[in-house]
């Protein structure tokens, strides 16, 4: 089997697109957010098992342990990733920026999850893809694109809570 391998390198920190054919791997999920481009995986989180496919990106807020298997790939069908590291005080940073909170109440996020990729998130990525082309601007307005992508996955956390409860957990401040 032939390991991950980058078949990009963009210069914007804590980017990376990925091939891969079938992998088996065992480490730590640092904060991050993985869009799936092609294939399939399923990873093992604790005692939960997380399957996803093409469009669905894995969202990751801590550290933490995990296993995962491509279940999906061949040669002429690989693998295909994105993944942005995240930095939980950005994360935060913006939260505040939005006047975010938290309602009383409201269990802790899970530390891994899957979800599908809406339009505007795909964008996103498309836009930062289509920036490898100009590596020039990949320094600083790769930077924006990560607040973008950042602010799409708050934005659409606060979203699940409130279809998830049938009430908004995450509110405004006045």
């Amino acid at each position: 089997m032939r390991p991950i391998r980058s078949i990009c390198r963009p210069r914007c920190r804590g980017a990376g697109c990925y091939a891969v054919r079938r992998r088996h791997r065992r480490g730590i999920l640092s904060p991050s957010i993985c869009l799936l481009v092609q294939g399939e995986k399923e990873m093992l989180v604790g005692q939960q098992v997380l399957r996803y496919g093409p469009g669905c990106y894995v969202q990751a807020g801590v550290a933490m342990p995990v296993s995962g298997q491509v279940t999906r790939a061949s040669e002429a069908s690989p693998y295909y990733g994105i993944r942005i590291d995240l930095d939980p005080g950005e994360v935060n940073a913006l939260v505040l920026e939005m006047g975010l909170r938290l309602s009383s109440g409201q269990a802790d996020p899970p530390a891994v999850s899957v979800e599908r990729a809406d339009g505007a998130m795909l964008d996103v990525f498309v836009r930062l893809l289509r920036m490898l082309d100009r590596p020039r601007d990949l320094p600083v307005l790769g930077r924006l694109i990560k607040q973008e992508l950042i602010y799409h996955l708050v934005s659409a956390n606060a979203v699940s809570a409130k279809r998830s409860t049938g009430s908004a957990r995450i509110t405004t401040s006045p």
